[in-house]
This record gives structure tokens, sequence and C-alpha cells, in this order.
């Protein structure tokens, strides 16, 4: 009995044993499909900013279209020291009478609610550009919308408060209050700690070029319109506005060379009005542009979104590289609400500078499709800039009570118009 006692004991045992070291297996190999899943997830947010810890919650990343043509496959060792500087743009900042209307609340404008649902977007980015297509010249010189445009400048605080850092300013609204509104918006830009190009308040402003360096990469940013609805240049203030003029133009280039610059960004208010797709001027401008060292050229202007270009281009110097053009970017915020021109969107550009070759590249580009809605609150009406399918979403989960199945349905139809135009 005594044996048979001890039998079953070590049988009890052994079975614990067993059943224990089963289960640990089973644990470990759960952890470790767990880590590497989790690793994996890790590794794809990594890559898409080359190695560097995301500035952005990984929900975002999905919020924005990848370009559908691979652009560069970069090979970087890792004793190479490189930097990665993310560019993201906006199209044309309206501001029609009834956007700053609405913004008046409590007794002052505040136009922070309708850029809340994009801050994201454009405060993760190292440097934010956006295309004011109105002027900041005061209360005195009384607000308006078209066809002159004069806005409260708490417009100009909230582009501020949402991440812009530079604020392009030659466009065919640019001379709306003449030169004293010239003058007065880029005094206001300046108060706010806004960098601008585009228009200037005299000839020396205008001879000075923009530079953003950023983490070692020098980033020249210049703007032109093609015109100013007819109101002529101010005599007292010949270098006002930027107007396109290939000479002028390549005099720029060949400044922002001399200061030994690793991209040139064009800011290019052209092209026209409602049309779809670009015209053959544009086209001939942008390949000048890119034959002479430009990288990027963002256009705006026409009031929908043109195509997007990743161009190869051979330079006048003999460099062989990938340029990239977006023709328009369409309304970022405007209250026009036909089809095509309620619709916009948020360009993002990944550079990567590799210091060992000191070769610049565009890494990668993506598109947060946007939409403005326009809703009727118990504050009354509102204007909101949204990121289409996060806004998709939030509908069919019912996250966002301001939006209708009218709402619904527009921002669908807004989603696949993008998709089909830019891809």
């Amino acid at each position: 009995m005594h044996n048979l006692l001890k039998k079953t004991f070590i049988l009890f045992i052994i079975c614990i044993l067993t059943t224990s070291i089963a289960f640990a297996e089973e644990q470990s190999k759960t952890m470790k499909a767990n880590l590497k899943d989790k690793t994996k997830e890790r590794n794809y947010a990594l890559n898409l900013y080359y190695e560097k810890e995301l500035l952005i919650p990984i929900w975002l990343l999905t919020e924005s279209i990848p370009y559908t043509i691979q652009y560069n496959n970069i090979s970087l060792k890792k004793s190479e020291k490189t930097a990665n500087v993310r560019i993201a743009s906006v199209g044309d900042i309206m501001c029609h009478n009834t956007q700053y209307i609405s913004a008046y609340k409590n007794g002052t404008y505040d136009f922070s609610s309708c850029f809340n649902p994009i801050k994201p977007y454009i405060e993760s980015a190292d440097l934010a550009i956006g295309n004011l297509e109105t002027t900041f010249s005061g209360a005195k010189k009384k607000y308006s919308g078209y066809p002159t445009f004069n806005t409260p400048e708490q417009l100009g605080v909230t582009l501020k408060e949402i991440g812009f850092d530079v604020i392009t300013t030659a466009n065919n609204h640019s001379l709306d209050r003449r030169n004293y509104g010239i003058i007065h918006t880029l005094d206001i830009l300046d108060q706010l700690g806004l960098k601008h190009t585009g228009t200037f308040r005299n000839k020396e402003e205008r001879n000075i070029l923009l530079i953003e360096n950023i983490k070692g990469i020098k980033i020249a940013l210049i703007s032109y319109t093609y015109g100013t609805n007819g109101i002529p240049i101010p005599k007292e203030n010949p270098a006002a506005v930027n107007i396109i003029n290939k000479e002028k133009m390549l005099q720029d280039i060949h400044k922002a060379k001399e200061q030994n610059v690793d991209l040139i960004i064009f800011s290019l208010h052209f092209g026209q009005e409602y049309k779809r797709k670009q015209n053959k001027s544009q086209e001939e401008l942008v390949d000048f542009l890119f034959k002479h060292g430009v990288d990027i050229i963002l256009g705006g202007h026409p009031h929908v979104i043109q195509p997007a270009k990743i161009k190869e281009v051979t330079t006048i110097d003999g460099e062989k590289k990938k340029c990239f053009v977006i023709y328009s970017q369409g309304n970022f915020v405007s209250d026009q609400r036909k089809r095509y021109t309620d619709s916009g969107l948020i360009t993002i550009l990944d550079i990567t500078k590799n210091f060992k070759t000191n070769k610049t590249e565009i890494a990668n580009v993506s598109f947060v499709p946007t939409w403005v809605d326009k809703s009727y609150t118990k504050n009354g009406l509102d204007y909101r800039i949204l990121p289409i399918k996060k806004s998709i979403r939030d509908y069919e989960q019912k996250k966002d009570l301001l939006l209708n199945r009218k709402d619904y349905q527009r921002l669908q139809k807004a989603l696949l118009e993008t998709q089909k135009q830019i891809f």
C-alpha cells in the first residue's frame, strides 16, 4: 500500500510538471507572437519616418493616402548620418464674409473650431505651409469677402496656433487693399511669428530669400502669382508682389543655389479657375522650373484639386533627379459649396538628407483628403475642415453628431473624386 501511494504521488507530480511546462511553452509562444506583431507594427511606423520615432499617433498615418507610384527606394547604412523632415502643405486659405461672421462669438473672432479637426496633421509636420488668399488689413479698412478680401487677423492667430510655419502671400487677392494691405498683412504675420514669402514691403525685403534650416536641411521657399485681378502694382512699391516672370524666377533660383540650399520649393498661384486639369502653360512653366533646379512645386488658385505628378528630370547642370508637382491643392477652406470646390487636401512630403553623400531626396509623398463641413449648431453657423476618411468613420460610429446623411454621402463622393484625381 505504501509503495502504491508513493507511485501515485510521483505520477501526480509528473503530471503537474508536464502540464506546467506545456502551459509555459504555450505562454512563451503567445508572448513571442505578440511581441513579433508589435515589433512588426512598430517597425512599419518607424520605416515611414526612416527609422525615426513618430511625432504623431500611429492612427493618423491611416488617414493619409500614399502616392501610388513608389518614389525612391532609399537604402541607408546605420553608420551614415541622415536627417528626415516632414513637410505639410495646404491649398487656398480663403475667408468669405459668411466665414468671419460665423467666427464672431462672445464679442471676438475665433476661427479655432474650423481648424481644430486637422490640427494634428499640421502641428506634427516639421514645416507646415499654407497659402493665405486674403489680407489682414484691419477693421478700419472694413472686413469683406469676395471680390476683395479683408479678414480679421484672428484667422492668423489660429493659423499660428494649429502649427503653420510659413504663409505664402502671392496670389490674385494680394492687392485687395492695395499697398496698405500688403504692409499691414505682413506686419500681422510678423507679430504672430509666421514666416512669409510672395509679397514684400520694399525692394530690399524682396531681395532676401526665405530659407528655413531644419535639422541641417536648408529649404528655400519662393512664391509667385499669375496676377492680381487687374489691380496694378503700387507705384510706391514696385516689389510688392512676385508676378510670374521666368527671368526673375531664375534669379531667385540662382540666389538659392549660391546659398547652398538642399531643396527649392516654389508655391505657384496659376492655372484656370474650376478646371480640374492643368493647362499647357502650367506644364511648360513647371518643366522650366524643374529643369533649372526647383525640386517641389505646390500649386493653387483653381479652387479645385488638379493632378499631382512625379517627374524624372535632367537639370541644366546634368543632374538626374525626381521632382514633385501638384498643380492645384484645391480649397483648404472657403464658403464655395459647388462640387469639387468644397474639398481639398493636405500634401505630405517626407524629405531625407544623407550627410555623407550630401544628397537630399523626396522619399515619400502622401495626401490627406479634406472636406469643409458647414453645419448649424446651437451657437449658429459653423465651418469645419474635416479629414475625410476619419470623418466617414466618425459618422458610421456616431461620433460626430453634426454630420447628417447628406454630409456622409458627400464625404464618400469627395473621397472618390480626390482618389481618382490624384491617383
